[in-house]
C-alpha cells in the first residue's frame, strides 16, 4: 500500500471514532473501524517487510497548495483549413452540416 493509504486509514479510523462518540452508540461504525484497523495493520506490515519507508506523522507534513486543474485554450480563428466559404461562428458539430438540414 502506498504511504498515503496509511494516512487515509488513520484519518478514517479517527473520523469513525469521532462519529461514534457524537452518536453515543459505541457499536455504530464498529465494523468499519475494525476493517480500517486491519487494513492499516496490513499496510504497516507491508511497509516494514517490503518498502521500508519511514512514515512521517500526518501533522508534520506541509499542506499541499492549490493548483489549476484546467487551462482555457484559445479558440482558433479558422476551425478547418479545408473550408472555403465564409467562416461563421457555429459550433463545430453544426459547421459540417449542409444548409438543407437546418431548413426542411
Amino acid at each position: 500500500m502506498h504511504i498515503f493509504s496509511h494516512f487515509f486509514l488513520q484519518d478514517s479510523i479517527e473520523q469513525f471514532k469521532a462519529a461514534q462518540q457524537k452518536s453515543g452508540d459505541t457499536s455504530l461504525y464498529q465494523d468499519y473501524i475494525n476493517k480500517a484497523q486491519r487494513s492499516l495493520t496490513e499496510a504497516q506490515k507491508d511497509n516494514d517487510f517490503i518498502y521500508h519507508e519511514r512514515v512521517p506523522e500526518a501533522k508534520s507534513l506541509e499542506a499541499v497548495g492549490k493548483a489549476p486543474l484546467a487551462k482555457i485554450a484559445p479558440m482558433p480563428e479558422r476551425l478547418s483549413n479545408s473550408f472555403k466559404g465564409k467562416q461563421v461562428s457555429y459550433p463545430v458539430c453544426l459547421q459540417s452540416m449542409k444548409y438543407e438540414t437546418f431548413f426542411f
